[in-house]
Formats: C-alpha cells, sequence, structure tokens
C-alpha cells in the first residue's frame, strides 16, 4: 500500500517558503546577492549580471539590490561547467532590459534554478527571430505568482520575437494563484511558427542539488 501525500496551499515543493526552510534546515550557506558578488543597481534599475557565480545558494533581497526585491537579469549569463546554482528571489525577477543583449546557457553538467516569490517575466526583447530554434532561456523557473512573457502589443505593428526555453516552468507553487501569460504573437508567422516553445531538459533533473531533491518512499508490512 502507498500513501498520498497532498502539499498544503502555500507548501509546494518548488515554492520560495518551502526551498528556503529546506536550505536553512540542511544548514547550507546563502549569499546575498550584491554581497560580494556580482554588481546590482547600475544604470538605474535593479540590473545583475549573474556571470561568475560560483555553485551554492544565492538570495536576492533589498538589502543588496537597489530598488527593492526586485531581481533584473541582464547580459549573457554562462554557468559554468559542473556547477549547481539556485537563486531565491524575494519579490518578483525579471529577465531582459533597455539596451542589453540577454540570454542564459546552461551546460548538461550543470543546473540553474529560480525559486521566486513573485512573478516571473521575460521582457520583450529577449528571444530569435520567428524561424529560429535557437534557445535564448536556459533553466528551471519557479514563481509563487505567473509566469508573463512580454510582447509589444501593438496590434502587430511590430512582430514580437520567438522565445525558446529549454528546462521547466512551475506557476502558482505558492498555492494562491499563477499562470503562464504569453503576450506575444510573430502575427502572420503564427501559422507556421510557434511564438513559444518549451524543451524538456532532463539533465537538469540528474544534476539538481540536494536541497531541491524529493525522497519518495513506498513501504510494505510483511508478516514475521
Amino acid at each position: 500500500y502507498t500513501d498520498v501525500y497532498t502539499p498544503a496551499k502555500g507548501v509546494h515543493p518548488t515554492s520560495f517558503d518551502y526551498v528556503l526552510g529546506r536550505v536553512k534546515q540542511s544548514g547550507v550557506p546563502i549569499t546575498k546577492i550584491g554581497q560580494g558578488g556580482p554588481p546590482c543597481g547600475f544604470g538605474g534599475p535593479p540590473s545583475c549580471s549573474l556571470s561568475g557565480l560560483t555553485s551554492g545558494v544565492y538570495l536576492a533581497t533589498s538589502e543588496f539590490i537597489a530598488g527593492g526585491d526586485n531581481l533584473n537579469v541582464v547580459g549573457t549569463v554562462s554557468v559554468p561547467a559542473n556547477t549547481k546554482i539556485i537563486i531565491l528571489v524575494t519579490g518578483n525577477l525579471t529577465i531582459g532590459n533597455t539596451g542589453f543583449t540577454t540570454s542564459i546557457s546552461v551546460p548538461k553538467t550543470s543546473s540553474l534554478t529560480f525559486i521566486v516569490k513573485g512573478d516571473i517575466h521575460i521582457d520583450k526583447r529577449v528571444g530569435v527571430a520567428w524561424n529560429s530554434a535557437e534557445a535564448r532561456i536556459e533553466g528551471f523557473y519557479s514563481a509563487d505568482g505567473s509566469f508573463i512573457i512580454e510582447g509589444n502589443q501593438d496590434n502587430c505593428v511590430t512582430p514580437d520575437n520567438r522565445l525558446n526555453l529549454e528546462g521547466s516552468i512551475i506557476v502558482n507553487a505558492g498555492g494562491g494563484g499563477g499562470q503562464v501569460v504569453n503576450n506575444r504573437s510573430l502575427c502572420t508567422n503564427d501559422a507556421t511558427c510557434p511564438v513559444v516553445t518549451v524543451e524538456g531538459r532532463p539533465d537538469f533533473i540528474l544534476n539538481a542539488p540536494e536541497s531541491l531533491k524529493q525522497l519518495n518512499t513506498i513501504y510494505q508490512e510483511v508478516a514475521p
């Protein structure tokens, strides 16, 4: 016989509070982003280039990020080989910004996980041509709220970029409501190609940090 355990509201295994609790319980050190790490807050908005991070757990809070608990990731982020990174964001996460070419790449020996208490926004500039299958964003993305793909929303005066993501997207991890919101359109090319694609990366499961792994147990009582 097996028991089925349903997480209570707000304690989904990938929610912000749940993962933060697991990390603290395991005794893994937490490094605050901006504390002796990547620069945050330059150029006005709370923008961070995360390249150069080593394996570990990082926390984005208003203590070291200009503009509050929201994190804006910009630039070319290339996770090194054999590196496992968890980034906890107390507010919202935005990937991309005006004036920056933004991409996030993760090799097959590493993992990158964003655990966001608010929403995840993908800036409208992040993407590729309508007929390109090149991935611009890689990693595991969990939002307690929604995953929002921003677009031009100008009635096809300007067709949007195509967004190809490798990894996984989880929304409503906090149990309070959330969804995947697509605000993009390829306009006349919608009949030919998808505007958003998500390709699975099983290697992220194999390379996941211990703080994210779940132990599933099946037991059976037998006669002595």
